[in-house]
């Protein structure tokens, strides 16, 4: 979290050049769940990331985090056996 957090600093500032390539919506997505698989783990956890989506050109790591950061928090306030919902579109 501290290490996130000094990124964007250095990111805002400048000083850390983003390492953009393009990456499928789907991988993405694909890691960010597998990381979190624990957590989601009491949870219906459904994805709709249609394969025929354009690549990005992002820096992936970055916006895996990002989305990690929005799953984790969706799960801790979601009720024991809630429904989590993905889509990309």
């Amino acid at each position: 979290y501290i290490q996130n957090l000094l990124d964007m600093t250095r990111l805002g500032h400048g000083a850390l050049k983003l390492a953009r390539d393009w990456v499928s919506p789907g991988d993405i997505v694909g890691s960010a769940l597998g990381r979190l698989r624990a957590v989601l783990a009491p949870l219906q956890v459904s994805t709709d990331v249609p394969p025929e989506l354009p690549l990005l050109y992002v820096h992936a790591a970055l916006i895996e985090q990002a989305l990690v950061n929005v799953l984790e928090n969706a799960a801790r306030f979601s009720p024991p056996q809630g429904r989590l919902q993905l889509r990309a579109g």
